[in-house]
């Protein structure tokens, strides 16, 4: 009996804190940071198959850079599968937009796939192929709240989520993540304390969304000053903003839904993209993860 299209939401994530440390001997910069997955997604849609076949949904993507695409050939190559499968994706999160939509897609075909070819790999074997992927793709193996190092592909510890909402806003140019860390200084590095204070916070319950940096503002305001105009726009509506990872998006922090929408309805004639959700906690146990 064929078995059936296995449909999965792939989530997109904020940074509610991103230092950049150094620059690292194999071209990675070294960073800590605390990533949020939040309640936008992509739809992705995976049917049994001769052949890997790939609908990404993105223009202009090329398979060099499309990271389900390499997520099920990664797969193959580690398990010695012969299997195939059809991916299909309905987009909804934007691109070049510093949300990780790209490197969630990647995660999700990976566990989506890890079911339904019953290659059955654990969490760390996943978690291996993942880091050869992308920087950012091993959180949305857990997703939820998480502390992530090194490059970004050591996750953990994994955090209580809080109860917080987002407003999302971006403008409609995206910008290259590798152009924003090509334009970021020496003197924007940092330690890594004020993340890991905020982690603290959000351990003990009592999230201090002050602490909140990015490393990584600097710069692409430079390659887009509009975001400047973006997040005094939010700061109108909230002392808690800052650019979700390399931008475009810029974010504000509200504790209720309502409290979102009418800081919402101050950007209704400025041509921003916006979306409000709330934080999304770890997924549940549904794939095997090697965890308890």
């Amino acid at each position: 009996m064929s078995r059936p299209e296995i449909t999965l939401r792939s989530f997109a994530k904020i940074n509610l804190g991103l230092e950049i440390c150094s620059l690292r001997d194999d071209g990675f910069h070294e960073v800590v940071s605390i990533m949020q997955a939040i309640d936008l997604y992509d739809s992705i849609y995976l049917s049994p198959a001769d052949n890997i076949d790939v609908i990404s949904g993105v223009e202009g993507l090329e398979a060099s850079d499309d990271l389900m695409l390499q997520a099920a050939n990664a797969l193959r190559l580690a398990t010695g599968t012969k299997m195939g499968a059809k991916i299909r994706t309905t987009k909804h999160i934007p691109s070049s937009a510093g949300l990780g939509g790209g490197s969630s897609n990647g995660a999700t075909v990976l566990l989506g796939l890890n079911q339904l070819w019953k290659t059955e790999l654990a969490y760390p074997e996943l978690a291996a192929i993942s880091a050869e992927l992308g920087s950012d793709v091993t959180f949305f193996l857990t997703g939820g709240t998480a502390l992530t190092t090194g490059r970004g592909e050591q996750v953990g510890p994994q955090l209580p989520t809080p109860n917080s909402w987002v407003l999302l806003a971006k403008p409609t140019h995206g910008l290259s993540t590798k152009k924003v860390y090509n334009c970021l200084r020496t003197t924007e590095y940092s330690k890594g304390s004020k993340t890991r204070s905020l982690m603290r916070s959000i351990i003990n319950k009592e999230p201090d969304y002050s602490l909140m940096v990015n490393s990584l503002s600097s710069p692409a305001t430079r390659l887009l000053p509009e975001l400047n105009k973006t997040l005094s726009i939010l700061a109108n509506t909230s002392q808690n903003t800052l650019v979700s990872g390399s931008g475009s998006t810029c974010f504000a922090l509200f504790q209720s839904m309502k409290e979102a929408q009418l800081a919402e309805n101050h950007l209704s004639n400025t041509g921003l993209w916006t979306h409000i959700c709330p934080f999304v906690g770890e997924w549940s146990n549904t794939y095997n993860r090697g965890r308890s």
